[in-house]
């Protein structure tokens, strides 16, 4: 039981720790930026709002203008067969959704109430309704997750109470704080995600510094990542911190993607991209507080270094997950996974056509390896991805390796017909 336990904090270990490389590039697009939503359809055709005008840029990096309204566009979301265009748009009383319609180019009003204040709002997958982040903070507005039926159009308060607040709960029991100021001249608030089965509503509380999760079905809110105190740090749940949390995003994987954003161009805290797991994990893939260089004026860098990250807001990834686009302040940049031959991908092709005796090593110094098919080579990979043995010529289905050399740790055993984990504690 011993061994069992500490091969599966190792393989925890390892998620974390695996040797997963970021590219960040530069999108040649003029007169877009500064978005506080985007969405992405089958073609890859990626909808971005700016200022008062939705864009639509094609894969080959053409962009052009979709729509242009008389007020600021915040939010938008694409329905779940691509028919339909929702999007929010703002004004000191002027507060809509409407529906922008694909087949014949026609803009509708799909929901107007002067009494919310929509910012964010996403579709959800599973049943086509439309969930609303609402801000709240003036004239006695209340922030509040609500969904709008798709084919009734009835409102329905998911989350959310009577004041701003801090307080995990369920229903209105719970409080957001999603905005700064006096949000019909400054609206703010932040993006919204649905888990992989639609069941679970990941939201960034802006102005809380940290992750929320709702359980649809039981309305009941928890913390994810971060507290209600601004600052950064990475860590599990409650332990790590958050500046102002902007745009959100989850991978096929489950793993979520938060765009930490800064409000100056050099912070402690912000300009950056933080990755957390479905445990709670938070971890930074890009950023170092630095948003960009100025001389005087606000002159942002043209290159790809993944330090520099200003201000980014909202996100969203390509139909292959592979490709993280990120809109900064006057720029979207794209954030690539690398794709070649990594400890990662070692990992995940574990079959059961190779065994290790033992696979948790202690006082051995040798390890046994069996396989149904004849091995040609052995790898031995350290968790950063360091080759550490490289056995050429075994031309056996058994082989037996000398770990004499090697420290403790997690390390990739890979043979031609598969990889394996194995860990060594001296």
């Amino acid at each position: 039981m011993k061994t069992k336990i500490l091969l599966m904090v190792c393989a925890c270990l390892f998620n974390l720790l695996s040797a997963q490389e970021y590219s960040k590039t530069k999108l040649k697009i003029s007169g877009i930026g500064d978005s506080w939503s985007m969405d992405i359809d089958q073609a890859n055709n990626l909808y971005a709002t700016y200022d008062s005008v939705i864009k639509k840029v094609k894969p080959n990096g053409i962009a052009y203008n979709l729509i242009v309204t008389h007020n600021k566009v915040r939010g938008l979301s694409l329905s779940n067969l691509d028919t339909v265009l929702y999007y929010t748009t703002t004004s000191a009383s002027d507060w809509k959704i409407f529906k922008f319609r694909f087949s014949d180019s026609t803009i509708s009003e799909f929901y107007n109430d002067s009494w919310i204040y929509p910012q964010s709002i996403k579709v959800q997958p599973s049943t086509g309704d439309i969930f609303v982040m609402e801000l709240g903070g003036d004239n006695g507005r209340n922030p509040i997750i609500s969904s709008i039926s798709l084919t009734t159009k009835i409102r329905s308060v998911i989350a959310g109470g009577n004041n701003k607040g801090y307080v995990d709960g369920i229903g209105t029991a719970a409080l957001f704080n999603f905005s700064v100021g006096n949000i019909a001249n400054n609206p703010t608030g932040s993006g919204m995600v649905f888990s992989l089965n639609s069941d679970t509503l990941y939201v960034c509380d802006f102005n809380n510094y940290c992750i929320r999760k709702i359980d649809i079905s039981s309305k009941t809110v928890s913390t994810l990542a971060g507290t209600n105190t601004i600052g950064f740090a990475d860590g599990r749940g409650t332990a790590a911190r958050f500046y102002y949390t902007g745009g959100i995003e989850i991978d096929n994987n489950g793993t979520l993607y938060v765009s930490d954003k800064g409000v100056t161009a050099d912070t402690l805290y912000g300009n950056r991209i933080r990755k957390i797991l479905p445990n709670g994990t938070v971890t930074t893939i890009c950023g170092t507080g630095r948003g960009w260089i100025s001389n005087g004026n606000l002159s942002f860098v043209a290159n790809n270094e993944l330090s520099i990250i200003g201000m980014p807001k909202a996100m969203c990834f390509n139909k292959t997950y592979d490709t993280l686009f990120v809109s900064l302040y006057q720029e979207i940049i794209a954030i690539t996974k690398a794709t070649p031959t990594s400890i990662e991908s070692l990992a995940r092709t574990s079959n059961k056509t190779l065994k290790i005796y033992p696979n948790f090593v202690e006082s051995e110094n040798n390890i046994l390896i069996e396989s149904t098919s004849i091995i040609g080579n052995i790898q031995i990979y350290s968790i950063t991805g360091t080759l550490e043995m490289d056995l050429n010529n075994i031309n056996s289905s058994v082989a037996e390796v000398n770990l004499s050399n090697l420290s403790s740790g997690l390390y990739i055993l890979k043979t031609d017909s598969g990889s394996e984990k194995f860990v060594i504690k001296r």
